[in-house]
């Protein structure tokens, strides 16, 4: 670790699996003086195994040419935002976690749970809808061009489903083993989606020093903002964290919690119990 020059304040990763809330919660922290924050720099981690057909990198990809590569790019980028503690959010390094450890030792992890069904109504309307023209051009123009044999098939699918008004066949994280789950039903799909991306965060982050984790539940967030935001906010040291504290504060949504009852079709539900029930009781949320 000693040939790496630190980061100090230590970055903040926020660890989450798409549609549980991180998106918000990365507004927070871009708002928070004193930080810079990157959204999604899906290029800059993929270098370690730019070809990879899935998202799961493993730690052993972190060489010493990778970590120089993606801590200068990095630090560039804090020098551009004119200096800060870095914070970043990317749902696909859920699945990469050891690997983000490595490239950065000394970062803290922040870990979001979000019940597994509110998950699946947001992650059904996403994949119907896509991510908005602007957000697809400026993550296009982050890919390096050696990348765009990986990225510009995904960017033309989005573009035609917006056309044509379909659904793409794939969206969010990829776990090793997603091309084989596309001939399932949709419920169950989602559901392996979910449970495989969210305990690979999980079961990673377990190992690391847990003065390194902080792990919170979307939930308790909309519910209890001042005291779950604190709490984080102190995790991370931010000297301007009373700037997020009165956001949440003045955000938080309780409906958000049991919006998947009214919105979420009850076969999808049943069809994902299978691949979600486990960790959802590990976790502490039940089916009805």
């Amino acid at each position: 670790m000693s040939q790496f020059k630190m980061f100090h304040p230590p970055p903040i990763i926020l660890l989450g699996t798409h549609r549980s809330g991180t998106s918000w919660l990365g507004s927070l922290f871009e708002a928070c003086p004193g930080t810079v924050y990157w959204s999604e720099p899906r290029p800059v981690w993929m270098r370690g195994d730019p070809a990879r057909d899935d998202d799961a990198i493993p730690a052993e990809c972190a060489t010493p040419a990778v970590c120089d590569s993606i801590r200068k790019t990095i630090r560039e980028r804090v020098q551009a935002g004119g200096g800060g503690q870095f914070c970043e959010k990317t749902p696909s390094n859920c699945l990469r976690a050891e690997y983000v450890a490595r490239v950065l030792p000394e970062a803290k992890f922040i870990v979001v749970v979000r019940d597994g069904r509110s998950v699946l109504r947001s992650s059904d309307e996403m994949q119907g809808r896509g991510i908005n023209r602007h957000r697809l051009i400026t993550r296009m123009r982050e890919v390096p061009p050696w990348q765009w044999p990986k990225y510009a098939p995904v960017a033309f699918e989005t573009l035609g489903a917006k056309l044509f008004k379909r659904k793409l066949s794939w969206w969010g994280p990829k776990p090793a083993g997603w091309r084989e789950m596309m001939g399932m039903s949709k419920g169950a799909r989602l559901g392996w989606q979910w449970s495989e991306t969210l305990r690979s965060a999980l079961d990673a982050t377990a190992h690391f020093a847990q003065d390194r984790v902080f792990q919170f539940r979307y939930e308790d967030m909309m519910s209890s903002p001042k005291q779950t935001m604190t709490a984080l906010v102190d995790f991370c040291g931010f000297e301007h964290g009373q700037v997020m504290i009165d956001r949440a504060i003045a955000e938080a949504d309780p409906t958000r919690i049991d919006r998947w009852r009214s919105e979420l079709d009850s076969q999808v539900v049943q069809d994902a119990r299978p691949q979600m029930e486990a960790l959802m009781d590990r976790l502490g949320y039940r089916f009805d």
